[in-house]
Parts: structure tokens; sequence; C-alpha cells
């Protein structure tokens, strides 16, 4: 065999190693599993070894449980492209991981977009043909959950186009460090999208913002002390603390978007 093939072997092993850290890294499993759908959601990636390939392969049942999207892309030249900028290979198998992520959070929007700008349209359509008080209720509801969804998906790709680009976050971590993104890292997120679509749900008609105390109780955090004072306020301040949450930029961001 000459060098040339054993060199473009080593890299084609090389780069296999590389991604399949970074998959696990990812949390994306290598085979199908049982995929539980949210209102907005039910798009599930796994990954599957072909020959001399590695593929993601994408499903989403959007709409009433039907299969919507089903697709599958090859990886290992992506793998060798990165392991080729990267020497390294933590930085490299980081620099896989933060793609990945980039990559599912966009197909999903991709899809979720979709849905969202349909399910719009039919509820366009229904106040058109508004009969009784509590369908618009529902109408309003319902444009309210759209809305939130869209805007929780936006924050959430914006925070991984940085991340991708190795610029600071509030929530990220450290530039340089190989660590993948962490439990607590991943908590401050969730919770930062709890308190966004709390707040919405919390918004007077006139468009005023809830306050915090109100927030916290929504939220169920804090309640009485055993001296009968009110700690929904001191303990929802102590969370957002320790989650890292700037709970001023989601209070310009809902303003931003009602």
């Amino acid at each position: 065999m000459s060098d040339a093939s054993e060199t473009a072997k080593r890299e084609h092993s090389h780069a296999q190693s590389l991604l399949i850290t970074a998959l696990q890294q990812a949390e994306i499993e290598e085979s199908p599993a049982p995929i539980l759908f949210r209102v907005f959601g039910g798009t599930h990636f796994y990954w599957r070894r072909a020959p001399d390939e590695i593929e993601l392969v994408c499903i989403s049942k959007e709409l009433g449980g039907e299969k919507q999207f089903d697709a599958s892309m090859s990886l290992l030249s992506v793998a060798k492209f990165v392991a080729a900028l990267f020497p390294d290979d933590d930085e490299a198998t980081e620099a896989l991981v933060d793609l990945l992520r980039n990559l599912t959070n966009q197909l999903t929007d991709i899809v979720s977009s979709i849905t969202r700008d349909l399910v719009a349209r039919s509820l366009r359509l229904m106040k058109l043909r508004e009969e009784s008080p509590e369908m618009k209720v529902f109408i309003e509801t319902a444009t309210k959950a759209v809305a939130v969804a869209a805007t929780v998906l936006e924050a959430k790709r914006q925070h991984l186009r940085k991340k991708l680009k190795a610029e600071p976050t509030k929530q990220g971590r450290p530039k340089g460090t190989v660590k993948p993104l962490s439990q607590k890292e991943r908590e401050s997120l969730e919770f930062g999208t709890k308190i966004e679509e709390t707040m919405r749900m919390l918004l007077t008609r006139e468009g005023k913002l809830p306050t915090k105390t109100a927030v916290a109780k929504a939220l169920g955090i804090g309640g009485r002390s055993p001296k009968g004072s009110d700690t929904h306020l001191n303990a929802f301040n102590n969370k957002l603390a320790r989650n890292n949450v700037d709970y001023d930029a989601i209070c310009e961001r809902v303003k931003r978007n009602k």
C-alpha cells in the first residue's frame, strides 16, 4: 500500500473517532429511540454507520403524528475538514460538538417554523370565523403559544451560534476550555426559557410585565417561612444567581416581542 493510501486511511480513521466522540458528547444516540412529541417539537436525531461513512438521521412527526420529514446526511467529510482545521484533538472534538448542536437546532427550527406558520395561518382564518367567547380565548392562548415557541427557538439558535464561533456567552463556558456543555449550563438555559414562557403567560391585557414576585409564585419558587414571612422573591433571586440567568435581559426580550 502506498504512503498516500496509508495517510488517507489514518485520516479517515482519525476523523471517524473524533466524530463518534463528538456525537456522544452532543448526546445524539447511535440508534433510534422512542420519540416524545411536544406541541411544536417532535424532531428527533440519531446517527448510524454506513459503508465508510457515518450519517446523521433526522426524523420529524410534527403534524398529527404522521411522518413529516425524514432525511440523512453524511458527516465524515465534515469531520475531516474540522480535524484539518484543529490539529489538537480536544479542540477538534469541541468544535464538532458545537457544530452538531447548531446543525440539529437549525434543522429543528426549520421544521418547527413551517409548522408554526401553518398553525398561525389556521388561527388567523379561525379568527375571521369567531363565534363564541370560548373560541376567542382559545385563539388568544394558541397565538401566544406560537409566539413563545418562536422566541425560545431563536434565543437558543443565537446562543449556539455564539458558541460555534467561540464568542463569549453569558451562559457558555470560558473560551479555550474543552469541557462539553455542562448540566449546569443546560439547566440555566432551561430555567431562563421557563421564566420567559411564564412572563408571557402573565402579561396583562395592557402588555404590562408581571412583577418578579408574581413570576416566582407562578413557577412555584419560594413560599412561606416557618415564621410566616414571604420567601418567593428571595428564593427566586437566589435561583437566578445560582443559574447565572440575566432576568433583565429576559424582560427586555419580552417587551420587544409582546
